[in-house]
């Protein structure tokens, strides 16, 4: 598992996390950085969402620079990191799927629940603090752009979390 970050900003890359990003707007944007090429592609797909960032024309190798030699799909977005969520927002909304996991560490594994997630409809997932996978470029590209639309929730203790959840009639 990587070690958790505390910056402030996050290098998103790929086509479908890029775009869900700057779709959602759950975020503040600083750059885009994108080649010629695909921003011509996307202005002429409707790229209405272009319109509230800072765009920075690069090349393919300026961008493996900038993301460590990832799959970055010609595209690349600094951005905030999504807003924290807590356990309050579940209680007080009542979603009728909520997502529990431990230990699960691997960025692949963790973009693909939430793929999943989003799929069957669950808005939120919960994992302990430590031990376990947060948010990163690698799950963003990885859950498809997904990871803009689902809540986690990072808790020091799972068992008092479920106990809670118990409490407001959620079965666990």
């Amino acid at each position: 598992m990587r070690k958790k970050t505390t910056s402030d900003h996050i290098i998103l890359y790929g086509k479908h996390a890029v775009i869900a990003a700057l779709k959602a707007q759950r975020r503040k944007l600083y750059n885009l950085y994108i080649t010629e090429k695909l921003l011509q592609q996307l202005k002429q797909q409707n790229g209405k969402f272009l319109q509230n960032v800072q765009i920075d024309i690069t090349t393919n190798e300026k961008l493996d620079i900038l993301t460590k030699q990832a799959r970055h799909q010609s595209i690349a977005l600094k951005a905030s990191k999504l807003p924290n969520s807590n356990i309050d927002l579940i209680l007080d909304t009542q979603p009728t799927t909520i997502m529990i996991l431990d230990q699960i560490t691997d960025n692949h594994n963790f973009g693909a629940i939430i793929r999943s997630c989003i799929a069957f409809n669950c808005q939120h997932i919960i994992v302990p603090h430590d031990n376990s996978e947060t948010e990163s470029a690698a799950v963003a590209k990885a859950a498809a752009g997904n990871l803009e639309y689902i809540n986690i929730i990072t808790v020091a203790n799972l068992h008092k979390i479920i106990t809670q959840l118990k409490k407001a009639d959620y079965w666990c």
